[in-house]
């Protein structure tokens, strides 16, 4: 385990930080920094008894502190597995070889859907910073380790086993169902037939904490940007959906996929050669003629023009 850890000290002036209650900022430093971090930033394998005993706190001060610190931080308490999306951001691997450190410690991760995200968001830490790191990644994933994100959703996650705080599962699989939508026409184009739950898109439709965090948690680059880009996008399109936050967290993940792609070509681009300066013209020199020199230029100035002129008919 790397017995250091970069802490940002703007991390004090960051407006979600400086909202947290002084137990959530201990545990959110204990998190970043604890003995039980492993050689993966901001990959934690500790249960609540374990951590909580660590603080010196009882479970029921544990539980209230975490809660606070959600978006940043997710948990699988039955897997006892802890997982900070952003900690990779001030400690990224320094070359390759640090990548390739990472395989036993993911592979002590217990298998749970929160270590599929963590693999996923590791993945596109690692495509970010270039196809050496990215290929060390893919050498140290295996065959034990998911392959995609694709593979592993919140939507998987079996009731009772984790603690997903971005999208509360759990929360919704035990609210009473929902009545159906008003089933309204299917524009022109679009795959489908009425009566199937397909709406247009709200016109006061916003951005929720919950499909905010999601996005952020992959992670998105601007998120603020990329749901201008999806609601132009739908709109202009007059496209329909039966969930728009599931339309928005598949757009999320494309968005996390070009961006990845265009990070790599860029770092894989030659820097333009600099247009070379052109050299200054050699300046002759003056000279300083004598009496003499200038009589004789004279004279054979005089020879010149007498045969220019005898040449005139």
């Amino acid at each position: 385990m790397s017995r250091f850890r970069k802490i940002d000290a703007g991390t004090w002036a960051d407006r979600w930080f400086v909202g947290l209650s002084p137990d959530a900022k201990l545990l959110w430093f204990y998190l970043l920094t604890g003995p039980e971090v492993t050689s993966v930033p901001g990959l934690i394998v500790a249960g609540r008894a374990h951590l909580s005993e660590a603080l010196g706190w009882d479970l029921s001060r544990f539980d209230v502190a975490f809660s606070e610190l959600r978006p940043k931080a997710h948990a699988d308490w039955v897997a006892r597995v802890v997982w900070l999306p952003n900690a990779t951001r001030y400690n990224e691997p320094a070359n390759p070889n640090v990548v390739k450190g990472w395989k036993d410690a993911l592979r002590a991760v217990p298998e749970c859907e929160l270590r599929n995200l963590a693999v996923s968001g590791l993945e596109t830490v690692c495509e970010s910073l270039g196809q050496a790191f990215a290929e060390a990644f893919r050498r140290v994933l295996g065959k034990r380790l998911p392959e995609r994100f694709e593979e592993a959703s919140p939507e998987r996650l079996s009731e009772g086993s984790v603690e997903w705080l971005p999208i509360p599962v759990l929360a919704r699989a035990r609210a009473a169902p929902a009545p159906a939508p008003v089933p309204v026409p299917v524009s022109e184009g679009v795959q489908g037939e009425a009566g199937h739950g397909l709406r247009p898109m709200p016109a006061d439709l916003k951005l929720t904490d919950e499909d905010r965090a999601y996005a952020e948690m992959l992670p998105v680059s601007d998120v603020d940007d990329e749901w201008a880009k999806f609601v132009a996008h739908q709109r202009s399109k007059g496209n329909v959906s039966a969930d728009w936050s599931a339309s928005w967290r598949k757009w999320s993940h494309d968005a996390k996929k070009f961006q990845s792609r265009d990070r790599a070509r860029r770092g894989h681009e030659p820097e333009p050669e600099p247009e070379p300066t052109p050299k200054p013209k050699a300046r002759t020199p003056d000279v300083e003629l004598t009496d003499e020199q200038r009589a004789a230029n004279a004279r054979e100035l005089g020879k010149i023009l007498g045969n220019l002129r005898s040449q005139k008919p």
